[in-house]
């Protein structure tokens, strides 16, 4: 075969199938991705409108009621703010499961109207159907009435089936502000202190770890496993995802860094955190290194879900390193682990 008929048969269609299918995944591991077939997805307020309030107040009374009201962590395993919400619930030790959406299909979102992660249902709570619209409410009835026919049709047709499994808290910022009360950390929401250190975590700090990540092909092949779902782990998803990953990198967010190097950027997102814990408390025993001084706040949190993904990279852990930043990661690897602290 001549070089011109193999550049035209196999080295041309290899390279667009690759680039076509990197592009593709690209768009599902960026953080909160819409899932695919979203069309003009619905806008958070709206979707947390229509819960059920009464419902989702009963299980945000208290930390003992949010324990027990069946929670259910709908997550991508790429999503910075997905491990934001993961690590809040770990440190308090509150009983979930986490719902691994695909990032191709979304198959577990169904049909519903809001394609966003990270997603918080309460199963465990009565909701009412008074709190849906009325069309949502005529398509339950006809669910019910034909639950006992063969082909158990499900009440997706409206979009709003997973609703009636729960009431769901959507937008991770929203979650949180959701979760601090019955959690105790309503003071760092409003501490104007904290703000400036919360915004750059989670604009900045999450950027420079992709970037750091992914920034050549070889380190984004190591990242892949890390960032994927199990069930893309197969070498070919592995050859394109990781390409993927290094497009996004290099392509879209590089750009973003200020002309720093992914390591550097990485550093300067971290700095106003990293003079906060000096004077916090850092530089004590394990037990005081955390911003929030005995204990994680909500700065902790945020760090730590941001780089929560990227911990097993080793370029990860060599920036942290050099930051100086292992005595308060061994901490937080122990609140996450450990009884609630």
């Amino acid at each position: 075969m001549s070089m011109r008929r193999f550049a035209t048969y196999v080295v041309i269609p290899s390279v667009t199938t690759v680039t076509a299918a990197s592009i593709t995944y690209s768009r599902h591991v960026a953080a909160g991705a819409p899932s695919p077939n979203s069309g003009a997805p619905m806008q958070a307020d709206v979707f947390n409108a229509l819960q059920d309030q009464a419902a989702l107040q009963r299980a945000l009374v208290s930390k003992a009621a949010l324990a027990s009201s069946g929670v259910t962590l709908l997550a991508l395993s790429s999503c910075p703010y997905c491990m934001k919400i993961k690590t809040l619930l770990d440190v308090h030790r509150v009983p979930y499961e986490t719902v691994a959406v695909d990032p191709f299909n979304a198959i577990e979102l169904e049909r519903s109207p809001y394609r966003f992660l990270p997603q918080l249902q309460f199963r465990a709570v009565t909701t009412t159907a008074s709190l849906t619209p009325p069309s949502t409410a005529r398509a339950a009835e006809t669910n019910d009435a034909s639950k006992g026919e063969k082909d158990g049709s499900k009440a997706a047709d409206d979009g709003l089936s997973l609703m009636r499994r729960g009431p769901l808290i959507v937008d991770s910022d929203v979650i949180v502000q959701r979760l601090a009360a019955p959690l105790g950390y309503e003071s760092d929401l409003v501490n104007p202190a904290l703000r400036p250190v919360r915004e750059k975590i989670n604009t900045e700090v999450s950027r420079a770890v992709f970037v750091l990540m992914n920034g050549t092909l070889s380190s984004s092949w190591v990242s892949y496993p890390l960032l994927s779902d199990a069930r893309y782990r197969h070498t070919l998803y592995r050859v394109v995802g990781s390409t993927a990953l290094w497009l996004l990198a290099t392509l879209k967010l590089r750009k973003r860094l200020g002309g720093l190097p992914a390591d550097e950027a990485l550093k300067a997102a971290m700095k106003p955190f990293i003079d906060g814990l000096g004077r916090n408390g850092g530089g004590g025993s394990v037990a005081t290194t955390y911003f929030g001084g005995t204990r994680p706040n909500l700065v902790d949190i945020e760090l730590y879900g941001a780089l929560r993904s990227g911990l097993g990279h080793p370029n990860v852990q060599t920036a942290l390193g050099e930051a100086g930043l292992s005595q308060w990661l061994a901490a937080m690897d122990a609140a996450v682990r450990s009884p609630s602290v």
